[in-house]
């Protein structure tokens, strides 16, 4: 049976900033499940045009 090689592990994310954490998972996440909250609470109307323009932007 081979031997397991010994190696070093890190924690996920260790030596990265909370900032660059978050910008890493925003540019994962797809337009659509961005917007999904956007849609959500504004499914009886817009709040606004600037929150209703918003919301066309991420659509595209």
């Amino acid at each position: 049976m081979a031997q397991a090689m010994k190696g070093h592990t890190e924690p996920a994310g260790a030596g990265t900033s909370d900032h660059e954490m978050a910008r890493q998972v925003a540019s994962q996440t797809s337009k659509d499940r961005a917007a999904e909250a956007i849609f959500r609470r504004e499914r009886g109307g817009a709040l606004s045009d600037r929150e209703a323009a918003k919301s066309e932007k991420l659509r595209r």
